[in-house]
């Protein structure tokens, strides 16, 4: 037999089913609407209420029941309408608006005449059909969805909206695709009590790949350095700026965090949360003192109410003639760029003040955690 190689493409007289099923049954586990938040398959009261239902226009997927095949399905151009059995049995009766496939039919050209829309009918003074009632109807091989129920009252003549209820589904996609559109591949939250976070993500990745990203939700305050595993694979350290390990607060209880992995570590790729937030007075304290520059005692800085990573000095001497712009921070970087009367300089101290040879140079000495302590060097 020779080989056939076929494609879909309109102007085509045969479309074989094999070859859209080799995409639906992998995208689509469990029958349903394509999106029921709108109006898709809905059932409403026709635009003159009667003895029928109006179903809109939308799209849908019945698989069977061994997910052998999927069919879809676009009700389009119109709105659809069934028919709706009078009832004058003296009880309310409660009837199913069915979509199903009848896999008896013989396709027609355009393929109209295989996907059904039907109203079942209940028994009077009971409840709505149930899903062996509907397969007693349709056909017990016949793969179906319950679109909605109607209350038709006894003596009805016409259908309203008050009396039907929508039974509608989402559509079931298969694990890949419905990570895809939640980030479930790609996020998860963390429960747990540390900051030895713990997620799970789906579908499970099988291992730590270079340049993995994963999206995660921490649900505490890191203590310094700390780990992620994920879906057991292992605790690995997150890293930032590169191999540095975290310091207490660069995650907090409930941030959301980006980090991928390097081989080795996970690198913090969303922003620290110990950077500078000049609205958050627990991290930015501003302040102001004196010193004698005469002398050379050490100068406590406290009441900052944390133990600052950088600071920022101005210092103003001889009515403001002479000013002094310095900077330290706590990986031991400082400057300081100053004027005296006819003259800017600068100095390796984080502060310079006073005049030419009669001026104190300041460095951090230490680091507190209620702010710092400064050194002074005296020269002159």
């Amino acid at each position: 037999m020779a080989s056939l190689l076929q494609t879909m493409r309109a102007g085509g007289t045969e479309h074989p089913e094999s070859i859209m099923n080799f995409l639906t049954s992998r995208l689509v586990t469990v029958a349903g609407i394509f999106d029921i938040s709108g109006t898709q398959f809905k059932v409403a009261e026709e635009t003159v209420p009667a003895m029928s239902v109006k179903v809109q226009q939308g799209y849908a997927f019945i698989p069977k029941s061994d997910l052998s095949m999927v069919y879809p399905i676009q009700l389009i151009t119109a709105d659809g309408s069934v028919a709706i059995v009078a009832n004058s049995s003296g009880s309310t009766r409660n009837d199913a608006i069915v979509l199903y496939i009848d896999l008896s039919a013989s396709p027609s050209a355009t393929i109209s005449n295989v996907a059904k829309l039907v109203a079942v009918a209940g028994t009077p003074g009971g409840a709505a059909p149930t899903n062996g009632d509907i397969e007693t109807s349709i056909g017990a091989s016949n793969p179906f969805i319950r679109l909605a129920n109607v209350e038709v009252v006894s003596g009805a003549t016409s259908i309203v909206t008050a009396k039907i209820t929508d039974t509608r589904v989402a559509v079931t996609y298969s694990p890949n695709v419905a990570g895809y559109q939640s980030g479930s591949q790609i996020y998860a939250a963390d429960a747990e009590a540390s900051d030895t976070y713990v997620i799970t993500l789906s579908p499970v990745p099988t291992a730590y790949t270079t340049g993995m990203v994963i999206h995660f939700k921490a649900n505490t305050l890191n203590a310094g350095a700390c780990t992620l595993n994920a879906n057991g694979l292992g605790a690995k350290t997150i890293k930032k700026n590169y191999n540095s390990d975290l310091e207490t607060g660069d995650i907090l209880a409930n941030q959301l965090c980006t980090v991928i992995y390097d081989g080795t570590n996970f690198q913090l790729l969303s922003p620290s949360a110990n950077l500078i937030n000049y609205a958050d007075t627990t991290r930015f304290f501003s302040g102001s003192t004196s010193k004698d520059i005469s002398t050379t005692t050490d100068l406590a800085i406290t009441g900052v109410g944390f133990s600052p990573k950088a600071i920022l000095f101005i210092g103003v001497i001889g009515g403001g003639s002479k000013v002094s712009i310095g900077f330290a921070e706590v990986q031991g970087h400082k400057n300081s760029i100053y004027t005296f009367p006819t003259n800017w300089g600068r100095s390796a101290g984080g502060l310079l003040i006073g005049e030419a040879g009669n001026y104190n140079i300041a460095t951090v000495k230490t680091w507190d955690a209620d702010g710092f302590t400064l050194q002074w060097a005296k020269t002159g």
